[in-house]
């Protein structure tokens, strides 16, 4: 079982062809099957005003967790389609003209944050002695430094998911308490409870040969699902082998070095 997972690690990240035509095909199912396709934030917007019973929804949320190519390309194929998402930049794939391009285009450009995971490692934290203070001070300064520097609105977050929250059993939001959602105008963070109570179903991309997390999309889309939420990562749609190799090596060493 293992030598399988490591061969299919090894195939998604190096000898997988494109799956980019396949989500080109997934947009345009959804659109001839009349769902309006929102980025989280328009979505937001959407729940503050009313929901309308007659229409149906395709949530289009994209963490960039590497690969800035293949965001280029799905953000492209997006606009060929004029298809609103939400690109949720992390530390280290941020690129601030494109953020600007994104929110320009009427799709959301904002933080994929991992403030706790970071500080872990840094630190060495175990579950017992995490510093939410220190990592929401760390937090502020980030989310303020892309503000400055791309002038956007950034009304929505989002969480990064790390080995070190596995290990901790504590998820980056949780360092998002009200005060400093207040503070930082910060709406929504995309696993809140008002936001997620509205969908019916919900879909995330993964590894070969599964591809689909609890499944694939289309088959609720074809039954008319009113509210449907697609998380997307770009390296699960496009080989990047030069991307995918210092990936996977970072995460090899930031393992090892809190261990020893």
């Amino acid at each position: 079982m293992k030598l399988r997972s490591i061969f299919n690690r090894l195939y998604s990240d190096y000898l997988m062809p494109s799956r980019l035509p396949e989500l080109m095909n997934l947009y345009n199912l959804s659109l001839s099957e009349g769902y309006e396709i929102h980025s989280v934030i328009s979505f937001w917007d959407v729940i503050n005003q009313g929901l309308d019973p007659e229409k149906k929804y395709l949530i289009s949320r994209h963490d960039i967790d590497t690969d800035l190519l293949t965001t280029l390309k799905i953000f492209n194929l997006e606009q060929s389609l004029k298809i609103k998402s939400s690109f949720y930049f992390r530390l280290n794939t941020l690129d601030y003209g494109f953020m600007k391009e994104v929110e320009a285009s009427g799709s959301e450009a904002s933080y994929h944050f991992e403030e706790i995971a970071t500080l872990a490692k840094r630190y060495k934290w175990k579950e017992s002695n995490v510093d939410f203070e220190l990592a929401r001070e760390e937090f502020k300064r980030n989310f303020n430094l892309i503000k400055e520097n791309t002038q956007l609105p950034l009304r929505s977050v989002c969480s990064h998911g790390d080995f070190m929250n596995r290990k901790l059993k504590i998820v980056n939001h949780a360092l998002l308490n009200d005060e400093l959602r207040k503070e930082l105008k910060i709406e929504i963070e995309t696993y809140d409870d008002e936001f997620m109570k509205h969908v019916d179903s919900r879909h995330s991309d993964t590894l070969h040969p599964i591809y689909y997390n609890p499944s694939a999309p289309h088959e609720a889309i074809k039954q008319g699902v009113p509210v449907i939420y697609l998380l997307t990562h770009p390296r699960h749609w496009n080989v990047n082998r030069i991307e995918n190799t210092k990936d996977n090596v970072r995460r090899v060493w930031e393992g090892l070095r809190y261990i020893f």
